[in-house]
């Protein structure tokens, strides 16, 4: 059963995604009751914004995300694989696929060490591969599955970070020999372009040699930073002067300020793999907008 706290946790989770407009297409979930009872309290989460959204969301139970191997459970994770892979999107509803299970059988399907309430971010198209993950203050791990594996996590908190700041050091500075010193030889970053949406470090810099040039006084400040076994998370807000051509857009000599999310993946104290999410929306309304 869930607990009267953690009802509340899923209900407000619920309005944080509803009032930030980051709603699933679809739910679909275990049939243990355990599970249910989450369904609901999200559902009644997503009511406290707008009724419409809990009355017309769909939901669906199916067995495959039951308690791995127990009584009446899944018997391996391969469907629930496959369930994640197949996704492709609801041709009726704009929005990724939730997915509502148990702890044993996420950590089995990612290597994650979950919290309990914690959204996990996957990629389908990746091989099922965490991007990130929401989560509540108030979510704390399950201690009675992992906790001699809190008392080492993968990640250092404090070499992770000064591995971020020299990342951002050298991307603002262009200098090649600090990136070399961070990034592994294999390091590749996604999200790049739609004509060229992976870069190696030379691509990468290279881009950022255009940015440069359209984007001066350019500061990139970090806002948040979140740590999940080998992936760190970074939310920050990027400012400049559009003085040059930036995406085929003439200098217009105007203030920018845009959001910024990098995801990075830490193997052997070496950044091994990155994705970049400019918020590209809101900087190009600022430079094309008639005023």
């Amino acid at each position: 059963m869930l607990s009267e706290a953690g009802a509340e946790d899923m209900r407000n989770l619920g309005t944080l995604m509803a009032a930030n407009d980051v709603l699933p297409s679809r739910i679909v979930a275990s049939q243990w009751c355990r599970n249910q009872q989450t369904v609901e309290a999200l559902l009644e989460g997503f009511d406290r914004v707008d009724p419409e959204i809990a009355a017309t969301m769909p939901v669906a139970s199916d067995a495959e995300l039951n308690l791995l191997l127990s009584l009446q459970g899944a018997r391996s994770t391969a469907a629930l694989r496959d369930l994640i892979s197949a996704w492709d999107g609801d041709p009726e509803r704009s929005g990724p696929l939730l997915l509502v299970s148990h702890y044993t059988n996420i950590e089995e399907l990612t290597q994650f060490r979950v919290f309990e309430g914690e959204v996990l971010v996957l990629d389908p198209g990746r091989d099922n591969q965490v991007l990130g993950y929401l989560r509540l203050r108030s979510a704390e791990p399950d201690v009675g599955h992992f906790a001699d594996a809190l008392a080492s996590p993968l990640l250092d908190r404090s070499r992770a970070l000064d591995m971020l700041d020299r990342y951002y050091v050298a991307l603002d500075t262009g200098d090649e020999d600090l990136l070399a010193d961070i990034l592994s030889d294999q390091w590749v970053i996604h999200g790049g372009s739609p004509s060229q949406p992976d870069r190696d470090s030379a691509g990468f810099l290279d881009a950022l040699s255009g940015l440069a040039q359209g984007l001066t006084d350019r500061t990139l400040s970090v806002d948040d930073v979140y740590l999940a076994d080998d992936v760190v998370t970074v939310r920050g807000t990027i400012t400049g002067r559009h003085t040059g051509p930036l995406y085929g857009i003439p200098a217009t000599g105007r203030e920018v300020t845009f959001g910024h999310m990098g995801v990075h993946r830490i193997a052997n104290g070496k950044i091994v793999e990155s994705w970049q999410m400019p918020d590209r929306a809101t900087l190009m309304d600022q430079i094309t907008r008639e005023e």
